[in-house]
């Protein structure tokens, strides 16, 4: 997988959380919030319709103990209190929507109907209500505070309800927040180093082949763009490493060919580096300063022509430093056995494609 898909994952993962938390907590308090307010409206429209309906019926018992009111009027009163009572009792009808609520107003609009019809064909004496209308009264008042019971008991259910659903929506938003903290924490201590740590091998990697050490190799740990570059840099140190291995071969070629025909040749040559340590010899030139390889390979120039004076007239312009140009020629005698021994010595700067530089001495 690569490292552009992980990076989108995670912050899917994550956007999605926030979504989820979101969407849960605004839904479950906007469904707690309607449900809190129907639940107010019914109880407000049952504590109504049943006050209204116990005021009905006490309207009636006070209507019919009147003793000053002419018959006509009573008539009158009872009918309107009657209908009042009814009308709410419609009302309540239409809001009953608990278990037993509705036989509970339909029973109480039978026992209405025959309070009504008692009430219509009792034979009626000033001031008097007849026991039986009394205790009908009563009877529908049990009803009505029947009713009223069961809508409050039907609020208190509801209630426990929506507290429970804000304990679960509590613990969700908890859980999925909790979720997200573990998720910000792993990635602030994960995700750095699973960027870092890679940039950070692959950064002493690259120091190690600028040190020209091609044999090291990178560990290839995953397949996103990270083991891609670990694979392109291992091909890469492969690639240098087995260029180094050729190149030294032909190095190494062409210094016995080039050894090969310098020893072969006549003439004495000696070859220096730019820091004047001698590299090499030919057979002729150890003969002329009486000396075998071993004795000035590797050594400094000036050290040598300190103990030959032989070295010392072939290298004291180089030593001195007062070669100006590449190349350089001079006449040279040398005493060897009560004879004169006359050359000519060429100095000459052998410059190569790098930096670095030797000079050869030819005598």
């Amino acid at each position: 997988m690569k490292l552009k898909t992980k990076i989108q994952l995670l912050l899917m993962f994550s956007f999605t959380l926030l979504a989820l938390m979101g969407v849960l907590g605004g839904y479950f308090l906007d469904k707690v919030s309607r449900n809190s307010i129907k639940m107010m409206q019914e109880n407000y429209n049952t504590v109504r319709y049943t006050r209204e309906m116990s005021l009905a019926l006490n309207e009636v018992v006070s209507i019919l103990s009147l003793r000053d009111s002419t018959a006509n009027s009573r008539r009158i009163e009872l009918r309107r209190a009657c209908d009042h009572f009814l009308l709410y009792l419609d009302l309540q009808k239409i809001v009953s929507k608990e278990i037993g609520e509705l036989n509970l107003v339909e029973t109480l609009r039978t026992d209405f109907e025959q309070f009504r019809d008692i009430i219509e064909t009792m034979d009626r004496k000033e001031g008097e209500v007849p026991v039986e209308v009394l205790m009908r009264s009563v009877d529908m008042q049990n009803l009505i505070r029947q009713v009223y019971q069961l809508n409050e008991q039907a609020i208190k259910r509801k209630t426990d309800d929506a507290f429970r659903t804000g304990n679960r929506v509590t613990i969700v938003v908890l859980v999925i927040g909790f979720l997200l903290f573990v998720l910000a924490v792993t990635s602030m201590f994960y995700f750095p180093d699973y960027i870092a740590d890679p940039i950070n091998r692959l950064t002493l990697s690259i120091q190690e082949i600028a040190r020209r050490n091609y044999s090291l190799r990178l560990d290839v740990r995953s397949d996103d763009e990270f083991g891609q570059l670990s694979r392109a840099f291992n091909e890469m140190a492969e690639k240098l490493e087995d260029y180094e291995n050729l190149n030294i071969s032909q190095l190494l070629a062409e210094k016995r060919r080039i050894e090969t025909i310098i020893s072969q040749m006549r003439e004495a040559i000696i070859g220096l580096d730019k820091k004047n340590t001698i590299l090499f010899a030919n057979r002729t030139a150890l003969r002329l300063l009486n000396l075998e390889e071993d004795q000035i390979v590797g050594r400094s120039a000036a050290a040598v022509a300190r103990e030959n004076r032989v070295m010392e007239e072939l290298v004291k312009e180089v030593v001195a430093g007062e070669v100006g140009s590449n190349r350089s020629s001079s006449s040279l005698a040398l005493q060897r056995r009560n004879k004169t021994y006359y050359f000519e010595k060429d100095i000459l700067k052998v410059v190569a494609d790098r930096p670095s530089s030797s000079q050869q001495l030819g005598g």
